[in-house]
Parts: C-alpha cells; structure tokens; sequence
C-alpha cells in the first residue's frame, strides 16, 4: 500500500567558531538525471505557491464548503450500490470538478484502511467484501472504488498502480515491486492525481488507523507528488523527463505539513548524506513556522541536546552534532506558528558520519518558551567549564528582564534594543537564562539550560 503515517533547505554554512564541516552526498551512480536537476530547480521556489497554480483551475470551481457537507451527510441508505452512491454524491455538483471532489470527501470520510489484512498478507487486491459492504480496504480497494464512483457519473479516471514511501518504507529502498495503488483523473483536457488513501488518514506506531483528513492529496501537483509516489509507468507521473526508480529513491521523504508551511531554497533533499561531527540544515518556510528535531540511532531517540534550532527571517537552522560514528535517522516536524496542536512530521532523512562528538551536551537544552522569535548568539555549546567567565548574548523580543541563574545567584543581563548582554563566572552545575514578560511579574520562565562541569 505504501502508507504515510509528514523543501528542507540543506545549506552548509562555514562557521568558523563551530568549526562546521562540508556536507557532501555519497557517491552514487546516477543517470538520466535531467529530470532531477529540473525538479530541483523547481524546489527552490515556494511549494505554497505552486501548489495554488496547479490548483487554481480546482480551486475556482469548486465550492468546498457546500460540496464536503453534502457528501459528509450522505445517508447510510445509499451505500447500498455504487450507482447510486454516485448519483447521490455529484447531485448537487455543477461541473465534474465538483463531482471529484464529493467522491473523494466521501470516500476519504467512510472507507476505514484494512489494516489486518495489509499486515496479515500484504495483499494490495481489494478485500473479498466490495468496500461499500465491509466499509475497509487496502490501496487497491479505495483507488478501484474511487474509479467505480467516477465512471457511473462519466468522469474519466484511472488507477495508477506504483511504488510509494509509506509505513513500511525505509530510507534508500529500492523499489522491488508495485506497493501502493491511486488515481488520476482527466477533466477539461488536463490529468489530475489523486490519493484516496492517503487522504483518510494513516497507520500509526500502534499499527492502528487513525482517519485524518488530508486535502493536500487532492490534485497535488505532479511534480511534489513524485517525491513519494513513483508509478510503474513513467508516463503517470505527468511530468517530463520523468524520474527514473533511482533518483526516486535518492530523495528524502516529505510529509504534506512540508509542502504546505512551504519549505522550499533547498540545496539537497538526498535522502542519505555523509557529514562529520557536526551538520548545519538551513532552510526556509513561507509560513509561520515552529520546528523540531529528532536524531535516533539503531532504533534509539538520542537526547535533544544533540540537536539546536535557531529562526530568524522565516529562515531555520537545525544544528545537529553526533555522538559517534555511524548512520542516524533524521527527522524534522513542524507545525503553523499559530497551532497549539501536536507537531507532524515534515520530512526525514538518513546521515552517515565520518566523525563525532563526544561532548556529553553539545548543546543547550531549550524550552517551549524559548520561542522562533527568540535567538542564542553565544554560547552554543550546551557544556561550560567551571570557575570561568562566559560571555551570554541572546536576542529576546518583547520581554522586561532576562537574566541568567545558577548556584542561586541572579546575574541580570543588559538589554540593546531586543538583544541581552552579559558576562558572568559560571559554578559547577545547572545554568538558566531566564526571562520576565512584563515589570509587575513575580515570575522567570527559564528558556535555555546549560550544564557547567
């Protein structure tokens, strides 16, 4: 089936106070790259934007909030064929854009996916039971029923049968069959892809279904699309020179939360870079956007000290250390700026390390508080040497106080416009920078904590 369960910008900078290593890709064999030198090319610019061009002609023919709830509120009554169904979903459609667009908000809404069967037999054929009657099914039974409803109602559509990174998909794997199954549908001269099960909701670390509802996989645009889904017939994927399965598999394996926060200035999305001790991701969101790391190791998290992330401009960087030599799983998650939701997962990617870092705590530990409109000038190293001074310079907008505790002393910082300043003698054990949002507060809410040995 190739489940989902989340454009970096990967930009080497030359620090010399970090002593920041050149970030390369491993050598590989590569060929007909045209096709992936021109998405590249077109990865540079804001996905927010290209996707509202390719869906621009959907978009102003479809009016969504009448069209979802009809096909939301569809009675139970009229599953009982697949005529009728049809007939009763594009009932109130003015044109066949409409008619997609109930079919997929239905199917999306009632088609729960087989989870039992897909890890039982791994057999992407529908289910002995038509998925109207047994309300489940695998890929192939929600791409073939897509169809079915399509065609009662003279739209044509295809299934598209491929590979896809889904649940089951591992960073780098060639693909060494057909996975996954979706759809394509021609409407006014021009092809549209559409993922029907991608669009329900996602398998989750429980191996259950979780329904989630995710537009991005309607109409997507062809050239995002194939970062995750390869059909078996290059013709499919609707963009030219298309891919072949090894520059497929050379890209690292976005989630929807990244096309539409607009991740994008990328200098590589290889799914698998060799780096030393220290890596530095830069990379931009066209929207307001709040960003995590994970590094894991042989199945294991490591500690969040081995990952910091600083934002300014719209422009995030991830610093990343490793604590040995070896390959570790990276993840990026994200969320709108505005959300108090849980974060989703953006993108992920393998590295391989020449070198490491031994330090225990290469960086400060950071708090909720310690928001993106927030920066950390110096120090960066999450591990200070005792009895010595350091020098503090963080950028904290909109607050009254900051100040830096450790060994029960208070060292007040000095404020320069938004950015605070001070030098302090640093005791053995924990240090906090702490911040007071107005005069009248009784209250510090710490943002950074160091570790001083």
């Amino acid at each position: 089936m190739g489940f989902t369960s989340g454009r970096l910008i990967l930009v080497i900078w030359t620090m010399l106070a970090l002593n920041t290593p050149v970030l390369s890709s491993p050598s590989r064999t590569r060929t007909a790259e045209s096709g992936l030198k021109k998405l590249r090319i077109l990865w540079q610019s804001d996905p927010v934007l290209l996707i509202e061009k390719h869906r621009r002609p959907v978009d102003e023919a479809i009016r969504y909030d009448l069209i979802d709830a009809h096909a939301l509120g569809t009675p139970a009554a009229t599953r009982q064929s697949v005529a009728g169904l049809s007939a009763y979903l594009t009932q109130p459609a003015c044109n066949e854009f409409e008619k997609v667009r109930a079919v997929y908000r239905w199917i999306t809404a009632n088609i729960d996916y087989d989870v039992e069967s897909y890890f039982k037999t791994r057999n992407h054929s529908p289910d002995a039971g038509h998925p109207l009657r047994s309300g489940k099914a695998v890929c192939a039974g929600y791409s073939g029923l897509f169809t079915e409803l399509l065609q009662h109602c003279g739209i044509q559509c295809m299934e598209i049968s491929g590979y896809a990174k889904g649940y089951s998909y591992e960073t780098g794997e060639l693909p060494a069959g057909s996975n996954h199954s979706w759809n394509a549908v021609s409407i006014e001269g021009r092809w549209y892809l559409i993922d029907p099960t991608w669009g329900s909701g996602y398998i989750d670390s429980e191996r259950c279904f979780k329904r989630q509802f995710e537009d991005f996989y309607f109409c997507p645009p062809p050239e995002l699309l194939i970062m995750t889904h390869l059909p078996d017939e290059p013709r499919y994927q609707f963009i030219d020179p298309p891919l072949t399965s090894a520059e497929f598999v050379q890209l690292a394996k976005p989630w929807p939360i990244f096309f539409k926060q607009g991740f994008h200035q990328c200098v590589s999305l290889e799914s698998l870079l060799e780096a030393d001790s220290l890596l530095i991701y830069r990379f931009r969101t066209s929207q307001p956007t709040s960003i995590l790391a994970d590094l894991t190791r042989d199945g294991q998290k490591l500690s969040k000290t081995q990952t910091f992330i600083q934002t300014e401009n719209g422009f995030h960087t991830v610093y990343v250390r490793f604590p040995a030599t070896g390959t570790y799983l990276f993840e990026l998650f994200a969320r709108p700026l505005s959300d108090t939701d849980a974060y989703q997962i953006a993108m992920k990617c393998q590295i391989q390390t020449r070198n490491s870092c031994r330090t225990i705590h290469p960086f400060p530990i950071t708090y909720p508080s310690f928001t993106p409109s927030m920066r950390l000038h110096t120090p960066l190293r999450g591990q200070l040497p005792a009895n010595t001074i350091c020098d503090f310079r963080v950028t904290v907008p909109e607050v009254a106080s900051v100040a830096v505790y450790n060994a029960d002393h208070w060292h007040h910082l000095i404020a320069q416009a938004d950015t605070w300043y001070g030098s302090v003698r640093v005791i053995r054990g924990e240090l906090h920078v702490m911040i007071k949002y107005h005069p009248g507060d009784t209250a510090y809410w710490r943002i950074l904590t160091w570790q001083v040995q």
